[in-house]
């Protein structure tokens, strides 16, 4: 086994952002561990070059050097100056692919310690018949979804290029930059916030549980997902274009008919996981990224295009609003005690209570990511893509338990549902998943925008 050493750590502590320290229920993102690349290769590979990437990626990406530590006064971020660890083993007894996801999971399972050796997992191994195997995954509190998408794409970008290539330059001192706009003393909204918030939220009540719900952990959730037909897609991209809209909005007001239906309410709240990005830099969740509550309202006499133009209207306002600094527990601290919104009095209590829930909390989150490639480390190089089961941090189920999470990558749409197995069976996620399916495809296929959302039922 041979290890690159972690460099030395740069002086200066910052200070936590307002979702780190806010937004999540303690522990969520330090205990989930984000696989970017866990795959299998065949003849071709040049170890060396993948340990080169991997550690270039994490050089090239603030968010990937991130350390947790306590200072004077009280927890902080410090940024690692340069690559961490890339670990190269053996495992000479390990011959197939069921025997790798397993190490792979084994891997996953053990917590990082943030403290001393950030937030990156690298692992590259020689197996037995004499190919290779590579995990590299990062702690969620360092990057989210979006973001493996970012990084999936740089590690082959970094692995291709020639010793003197160079990637598109990155925004330096990224943190540090971003961190003055996401910090307010004290724990209030701006006036503007606490305004939109309330306007938007009151009156909008809690889905009620059909079965359950249940927040105890489960080590996964059960999950469904279809790719769209290239055609569909298209119609899609075309819809959102002729709408004046973008495609995530589509698929969010599809979706939104969808829970309508499955829930047998007109009037409900999502949580939606918005954010604003910037230039390809893997994101340190919570800085950015942030879950916002946003109202449905479906009623049967609503028209297809007006619904569509809520929809995008209600989601543009509430982005406006997180610019600022924010965090989903300020909102519903504010309406909890005001009393305003049953929606954000159950998530409340859900968050940041240890009463047993009452009702569902369902999220919404739109993945748009890079493309990949088609031959993501060259033509001469077999990969074969392993999915070994993320550990599911024991908090999520409090956060939600059901999720819509479509991913746009390209030209490609995929729409997939994955919900709490003590809340949600199989039958339920297929139902959720092929309502959300026909809406969209009816609406690309044939849009009506006079059409009522009774003809959606």
């Amino acid at each position: 086994m041979t290890n690159q050493a972690p460099s030395p750590i740069a002086p200066t502590a910052l200070p936590l952002s307002l979702q780190h320290t806010e937004n999540m229920p303690a522990g969520f993102a330090a205990s989930t561990n984000v696989p970017i690349v866990a795959a299998r290769f065949g003849d071709g590979l040049c170890p060396d070059r993948l340990a080169r990437a991997f550690a270039s990626v994490v050089a090239r990406h603030e968010a990937l050097r991130l350390r947790f530590v306590s200072g004077p006064g009280g927890p902080a971020g410090q940024v690692i100056a340069a690559a961490g660890a890339v670990v190269r083993d053996s495992l000479p007894g390990v011959t197939d692919d069921a025997e790798v996801t397993a190490e792979f999971e084994r891997i996953l399972r053990d917590p990082m310690d943030l403290a001393s050796d950030g937030p990156v997992i690298s692992r590259i191994y020689r197996l037995g018949d004499g190919g290779h195997a590579a995990l590299f995954a990062v702690s969620h509190v360092a990057a989210d979804g979006w973001s493996a998408g970012v990084l999936r794409r740089d590690i082959s970008r970094l692995y291709l290029r020639p010793p003197d290539g160079a990637l598109p330059a990155l925004e330096e001192d990224y943190y540090s930059r971003h961190m003055p706009a996401q910090r307010r003393p004290g724990e209030t909204l701006t006036a503007r916030q606490a305004g939109f918030f309330r306007s938007s939220l009151r009156g909008v009540p809690a889905l009620p549980a059909r079965r359950g719900p249940d927040t105890s952990p489960v080590p996964a959730y059960r999950y469904a997902g279809r790719r769209l037909a290239d055609a569909d897609a298209s119609a899609v991209f075309d819809l959102a274009r002729r709408l004046r809209t973008t495609p995530a909005k589509i698929l969010m007001a599809a979706a939104f008919l969808a829970l309508r239906d499955y829930f047998g309410r007109d009037s409900f709240g999502v949580l939606d996981v918005g954010a604003a990005r910037s230039r390809g830099q893997a994101d340190w969740v919570g800085l950015l990224s942030k879950g916002v509550p946003v109202p449905v309202r479906a009623r049967d006499d609503m028209t297809a295009g007006g619904f569509v133009a809520d929809v995008h209207r209600q989601s543009l306002q509430a982005l406006h609003m997180i610019n600022e600094p924010y965090t989903l527990k300020r909102v519903l601290t504010l309406l909890h005690g005001t009393g305003e919104s049953d929606m954000a009095s159950a998530l409340y209590r859900r968050f940041w209570t240890d009463e047993a829930p009452s009702s569902h909390s369902v999220m919404f989150n739109c993945l748009t990511v890079p493309p990949a490639p088609a031959a993501p480390f060259g033509p001469d190089v077999a990969v074969r893509p392993l999915f070994p089961r993320v550990p599911q941090a024991p908090q999520k189920s409090r956060i939600s338990d059901l999720d819509v999470l479509p991913v746009i990558e390209g030209t490609s749409i995929t729409v997939a549902v994955a919900a709490h197995p003590g809340v949600h069976d199989a039958a339920d996620v297929e139902r959720v998943l092929s309502s959300f399916e026909r809406v969209l495809i009816r609406w690309a296929r044939d849009w009506d925008g006079d059409a009522p959302l009774s003809r959606f039922r």
